[in-house]
Parts: structure tokens; sequence; C-alpha cells
């Protein structure tokens, strides 16, 4: 299953577009180390728009946050 998370400047703001866009370059591999029936993850993010395409191995109507594990101390950050 494919699952499109998005924010963009029509529905976000720019701080927040920002703060999103920081920490794209490590969030896939992050993301897919924490999830275990993620097979792969995409981060799109640009000056105007933040897209996660996240490729779950679930089946439908199953939920991604239920198995999802805690962040390590020394990988936690603070709250966007």
């Amino acid at each position: 299953m494919l699952i499109c998370l998005s924010a963009n400047h029509k529905n976000s703001s720019f701080d927040v577009l920002e703060k999103l866009s920081v920490g794209a370059p490590g969030t896939a591999g992050g993301i897919i180390e924490r999830h275990p029936d993620l097979s792969g993850a995409v981060i799109v993010a640009t000056c105007n728009r933040f897209e996660a395409y996240l490729d779950l191995d679930a089946p439908e109507g199953a939920s991604p946050s239920t198995r999802c594990r805690p962040r390590s101390p020394a990988s936690a950050r603070a709250p966007v």
C-alpha cells in the first residue's frame, strides 16, 4: 500500500514547510528503520512543498502507527 503525506504552501505556513524540509535528507532512512512494515520511503522537499511517499507492506486498512518502534534517545529530536 502506498501512502502519501503532503504539506504545501496552500495548506501549511512557510515556517512549517521550512521545519519539515530541514530534516528531509535523513528522514526516509529513519522512517524505514523505525517501522518494520515499510519496504521503502521517498521524501520530496522543496521551498513550497514536502511529500513523504511510504511503501507499506501491511494489509489495506491496517494502521501504520500500531507497530512503530520508538526512537532511540540518540536519534530523538525536538518536535517540529
